[in-house]
């Protein structure tokens, strides 16, 4: 028989897209080092003004082992950011076998 499997959120990643300005990166991996919180990874892409899209950045953060308290607040203040248009959050999961 197979012992049954709990889902656990182990990762959380937040899709942030911002205006292009110089301080905008900044200002939201600052919100991570304010609570002691060092990303595992971190990717930023600068979108260049065409017909169909504005000049934007993007930036994706993963960080692992953040309680969802953590996860929310930090959404909520990446929301409040002057800079930021859109925060998408998106929690990975992982397969804990039960004791």
């Amino acid at each position: 028989m197979n012992a049954p499997f709990d889902l656990l959120p182990t990762t959380v990643q937040y899709f942030i897209t911002t205006d292009v300005d110089p301080g905008a990166i900044s200002r939201v991996v600052e919100l991570f080092a304010l609570r002691g919180i060092t990303p595992n990874s971190l990717k930023v892409h600068q979108y260049k003004k065409t017909s169909l899209i504005h000049e934007k950045l993007s930036i994706d953060i993963r960080i692992s082992d953040l309680s969802e308290a953590e996860q929310n607040v930090i959404f909520q203040k990446l929301q409040a950011q002057v800079c930021v248009q859109t925060v998408r959050k998106e929690v990975v999961f992982k397969n804990i076998k039960a004791a």
